[in-house]
């Protein structure tokens, strides 16, 4: 007998599966955002949006299914969204505080397997505006994914009546595939050969008969294999106070934005990137804090993995993960921060 629309399952891919299944209580694969607005927002209004575009996703209806033989998606027969929607009161001043903290509750929280692993909490009173706190796990999407699922939340005009469509403006084309995206324009030779006919077997006769494309192939495996050697071969992280076993209760902060030209203005100034910028300012602060704790920075590096997007603009509107890990060394030891 067919299973019923209610019980179709969908196999999960086996990225997404490996975010399923690294999940543990020290460690929780969710991913939470804080997203503060000026102006005062009403549980049911958002939980009315929610219903009407975060559910235009059909796969923010699925639960996620681990099973020893692989995972799989299936349509949730009992979905509620009240569950899903919740609405949130701080304690106290209903400040900062109360709410990092409230925050963190959240992040140290796993969500429920029984049921699809999102949720929204409401903070309608804060600081004369509201807050949207998300919750969603990561084998549902990596981060640039769910951007473009907030932005799907919004409208690009205040008259939801005169707005453009939300994906003409964000997205001009689609189509395309992830592999060729990621070798142009740095291998614009293979990309030409790529797009030669529209058979695989085609693109691959293409690749076969030039020597330029072949040798290209043959580079970028080489620099793969390479880097994935001196991954293997890379030595221990010096100890310090942020070497420990992990805990279950997670504390959460941020700090006041910084204004982005200013950021700019900075990067030009040191012909280097925002990202640059960024890295050099993360490197500080741990800098600060191990000699907080007292220990002994000078000279010292820490490594990092740093998310490195490698998904095509075409495909931002598609759920799942497309990211690599990139080692990367942060100059702790440096008190100079224009050198660091």
């Amino acid at each position: 007998m067919a299973k019923s629309a209610s019980t179709k399952r969908e196999a999960m891919s086996k990225v997404d599966t490996a975010w399923l299944r690294m999940e543990r209580p020290t460690n929780l694969m969710m991913i939470t955002g804080v997203l503060m607005f000026a102006a005062p927002l009403q549980h049911a209004k958002i939980k009315q949006l929610l219903g009407e575009r975060f559910l235009a996703y059909p796969r923010f209806r699925q639960k996620a299914v681990n099973t020893p033989s692989g995972a799989y998606w299936e349509t949730d027969a009992d979905f509620d969204l009240d569950w899903h929607v919740r609405l949130a009161a701080l304690p106290g001043a209903s400040d900062k505080a109360e709410l990092e903290s409230f925050v963190g509750e959240l992040a140290s929280s796993p969500l429920d397997h029984s049921k699809p692993l999102w949720q929204f909490h409401v903070v309608e009173n804060y600081r004369g505006g509201s807050v949207l706190i998300a919750r969603i796990h990561h084998c549902y999407a990596d981060g640039l994914a769910l951007v473009q699922v907030m932005l799907s939340l919004t409208d690009t005009a205040p008259d939801p009546q005169q707005h453009a469509d939300l994906a003409k403006t964000w997205l001009k084309r689609d189509g395309g595939n992830l592999w060729q995206r990621m070798l142009e324009p740095a291998q614009a030779g293979m990309g030409k050969a790529l797009k030669i006919g529209n058979k695989v077997f085609e693109k691959i006769a293409q690749m076969i008969a030039d020597p330029e494309v072949a040798a290209n192939v043959a580079r970028e495996g080489g620099e793969i294999t390479r880097e994935l050697a001196n991954a293997l071969l890379l030595s221990d992280d010096p100890h310090t106070a942020l070497k420990g076993p992990l805990g279950v209760i997670k504390r959460v902060a941020w700090a006041d934005p910084l204004p982005l030209e200013e950021v700019k203005t900075l990067g030009r100034a040191l012909g280097c990137t925002v990202n640059d910028v960024l890295l050099a300012c993360a490197s500080g602060a741990l800098r600060s804090y191990l000699l907080d704790q007292g220990d002994e920075v000078d000279g010292l590096t820490i490594r990092a993995t740093v998310p490195v997007n490698l998904r095509p603009l075409e495909h931002a509107k598609k759920l799942g993960n497309h990211f690599g890990l990139v080692f990367l060394e942060l100059p702790v030891g440096e008190a100079n921060p224009l050198r660091r």
